[in-house]
């Protein structure tokens, strides 16, 4: 099967599947359902898909991205300062802060919670 045979639907569903699929279920979450009813369906299709193919499908995809106006060597800043400005935008993770490691004598200060520290005397002479 050459690529020029295929729809864009079923070179889309080669396309994920060149991806892998925990790659491919994380675009496929952003899609419509009928966009991944769509791509169900051209996968079925398919059959057996010769490595030249799939490469040649990779190469269209590449060239078609590259051409995109955000991917263009003028708009590189364009799209770093877009990047950083959605990176302020989400909230910062949360991170767990260590609280620093007590010595013996604090823990001996506080005692075992169900009474006052009261300092023993031992070896008292009568």
């Amino acid at each position: 099967m050459d690529d020029s045979d295929l729809t864009g639907s079923q070179k889309a569903a080669v396309f994920l599947m060149a991806m892998g699929e925990s790659r491919s279920n994380r675009l496929k979450l952003e899609m419509d359902s009928d966009e991944v009813e769509e791509l169900r369906d051209a996968t079925e299709s398919l059959g057996k898909i010769p490595s030249g193919t799939v490469e040649n499908i990779i190469s269209e995809y590449d060239v078609k991205r590259s051409a995109l106006p955000m991917n263009q060597p003028q708009n590189v800043d364009l799209r770093e300062k877009q990047e950083q400005e959605q990176a302020r935008k989400r909230p910062a993770p949360k991170t767990k802060t260590r609280q620093p490691r007590r010595t013996t004598p604090e823990i001996e200060a506080e005692g075992n919670g169900l009474s006052p520290t009261v300092q023993h005397m031992t070896n008292i002479e009568v």
